[in-house]
């Protein structure tokens, strides 16, 4: 996604426990994936924690404050957001971060109640659009419905005894003649964004007069039935048959694997031989070994691709400086050698993982712009000195993305599945885990920067007021809700 390279550079990366002796990075790291653990199972209080833990070790990270803001968001604690937001706004250096940073602020003050702010730091966001390096439509069309919420919203409270106990904000129908514009322009940027379609029809509907009023702004009016709408086409799933000669230990769900993969035009599989591959494992109440299941996940891999895509395979294992007895460039064989020399891949050694990524790269044709890393394995480096996440990096900007088909079980391996995390999510590829009876299940982390739409609060605002006074009464605060 356009939303993930905004952050890509902004990643940290840690091999290794996040013991005593780990590095800050290493450690800030490892609590940033713990954190976003916490928050995809709802835990939001131990997210938040894990996520200051990580901010306390590198406070100029902007990737990990994102993280706690969107915790913050998530909880609904948007004054903590905005506290947050203005402590670490020297993290927001450049153009991009500038336009993040505003946009998120105008949020949390939107949530808040602070909409004469909101709607300025909206402004400001707005200013710096053509100035982003990634001008992500969606993101538009979120903004510029935010400015048409804000532009509604933005009105100076009054207190009236004899209506009210508190506070309120008096909505002139003509604001909203103001904020139509706004609205139309998110539309155009995005015209699926259903926020805005809401918006829309709130003002629309919210009493008779308004249909004189619309009518004066035709130049600026899409009215809500004649939106095009994009017809989704229903997502493909090949139901893959494995070959029947030799595959004895294939997990279900594999089909998922095979649809990424045959999107590449040159592959390269990381096959860990190590002595750990010797576990013992079930695969749909077979016995087997790691090793076993490896072999054949990669042999009928070999076999499903597609003819137009290139593979290639590394093992990893044997001693730490020794070379890697299977290596070949895409393409550099035949399937069917490649699959008789995986085959005849036997358990030994370490894991010299850092090693053999090292040099993956150079296996590429410079020519391919579709690369992909898939690595086999139960754990992570073994071997030497290096930071796996650096290499992961490195593969990255070379065009590689690195996709992960893991042994271990995520709660029972934190430490090791944030290197798979911070890999993962640096190259833009995905994380899968191998389980006994469940298959291959994703378990990719996803971290979505809280970009959000503001729906005007309907439920809050006194409709009935309108039909005499040609306004609107809304309760202070008069928060609106925020959707992705």
């Amino acid at each position: 996604m356009l939303i993930n390279k905004i952050f890509l550079f902004l990643f940290l990366f840690i091999i290794g426990l996040p013991s005593d002796h780990s590095t800050d990075k290493e450690k800030a790291y490892y609590h940033f994936y713990k954190g976003k653990s916490a928050r995809q199972e709802g835990n939001y209080s131990k997210a938040i924690n894990n996520y200051l833990k990580a901010i306390k070790s590198e406070p100029a990270n902007t990737q990990y404050v994102m993280a706690l803001i969107q915790a913050y968001f998530e909880n609904g604690e948007f004054q903590k957001a905005e506290k947050a937001l203005e402590l670490h706004k020297s993290s927001f250096s450049n153009e991009n971060d500038s336009f993040i940073w505003n946009f998120i602020f105008g949020l949390s003050l939107a949530c808040n109640g602070e909409h004469h702010k909101a709607y300025v730091k909206f402004l400001e966001a707005e200013k710096l659009i053509f100035k982003l390096d990634n001008q992500d439509s969606t993101i538009i069309s979120h903004l510029y419905n935010n400015l048409g919420c804000e532009k509604i919203l933005n009105q100076p409270k009054e207190w009236s005894p004899h209506l009210e106990d508190h506070p309120h904000l008096s909505i002139n129908f003509n604001v909203f003649a103001k904020a139509w514009p706004y609205f139309a322009t998110a539309l155009r940027y995005n015209p699926q964004n259903k926020i805005v379609m809401q918006n829309m029809e709130f003002i629309s509907t919210f009493c008779d007069c308004f249909e004189k009023m619309k009518n004066a702004y035709t130049d600026h009016t899409i009215r809500i039935n004649n939106i095009e709408k994009k017809e989704e086409k229903p997502a493909v799933i090949n139901n893959y048959r494995p070959p029947t000669f030799g595959i004895r230990f294939l997990p279900d769900k594999i089909w998922q694997v095979i649809n990424i993969l045959n999107q590449y035009d040159e592959i390269v599989l990381l096959l860990d031989i190590s002595e750990s591959m010797d576990t013992e494992i079930a695969i749909k109440d077979k016995e087997a070994t790691r090793f076993e299941v490896m072999v054949d996940l990669a042999k009928y891999i070999a076999s499903s691709l597609q003819n137009e895509v290139r593979l290639g395979g590394v093992s990893i294992g044997s001693d730490c400086d020794e070379s890697p007895v299977l290596k070949y460039q895409p393409g550099e064989v035949s399937r069917e050698k490649l699959i008789a020399e995986i085959n005849a891949l036997e358990i030994d050694g370490y894991t010299p993982l850092n090693d053999i990524m090292s040099y993956t790269d150079n296996l590429f044709s410079d020519t391919t712009e579709k690369k992909a890393v898939l690595l086999c394995t139960d754990g992570i480096n073994s071997c030497g000195e290096g930071n796996t996440c650096e290499i992961a990096k490195t593969l990255y900007d070379q065009g590689i993305n690195i996709y992960i088909l893991s042994f271990l079980v995520e709660q029972d391996s934190q430490e090791e599945y944030s290197v798979f995390d911070c890999m993962a999510n640096i190259s833009e590829g995905e994380i899968f885990e191998i389980q006994s009876q469940q298959g291959i299940v994703n378990k990719t982390l996803d971290f979505d920067p809280p970009f959000y739409s503001l729906l005007i609060p309907s439920e809050n605002i006194d409709t009935s007021y309108c039909l005499n006074k040609i306004r609107l009464k809304c309760d202070v605060p008069c928060s609106p809700t925020i959707s992705q």
